[in-house]
């Protein structure tokens, strides 16, 4: 990991803990593989009926499982993040997903920026020093 002087711009941003993720990524993919593994085991509860072994397993297996889908998740979502710059995949999901629920509020243009204006629309000018 390289050594990064704290800048201004970055007093907001939370830092990497473990496995190149934040607390907030290793805490939403925590929360989503709990209840994930909770809801496949109530599930397997209900259906193969109840039992005090059972009340008793179906916390402990939910953890025990949770807690390896976390590691095994952040670990996955640490090698995506790694060489991009940060809020990287923040700013891509809103591009991509909200941008479609309503306006971006970043610029989103393909192609390439003129400076100037052309003189029609559709007519370009190849400007040459020499």
């Amino acid at each position: 990991m390289e050594n990064v002087e704290p800048v201004a711009h970055m007093i907001d941003i939370e830092p990497v803990l473990v496995l190149n993720c934040s607390a907030g990524e290793i805490k939403m993919c925590a929360i989503v593989s709990l209840l994930s593994w909770l809801c496949v085991f109530l599930t397997l509860f209900f259906v193969f009926g109840f039992d005090l072994l059972k009340i008793i397993l179906v916390p402990l297996l939910s953890l025990f499982f949770a807690s390896f889908t976390t590691y095994y998740s952040a670990k996955y979502i640490g090698k995506q993040k790694r060489g991009k710059p940060h809020l990287y995949y923040m700013h891509k999901f809103e591009m991509d997903v909200v941008s479609h629920i309503r306006k971006s509020s970043y610029m989103n243009h393909k192609g390439y920026f003129c400076i100037g204006r052309s003189p029609k629309p559709g007519v370009h000018v190849n400007v040459r020093n020499k």
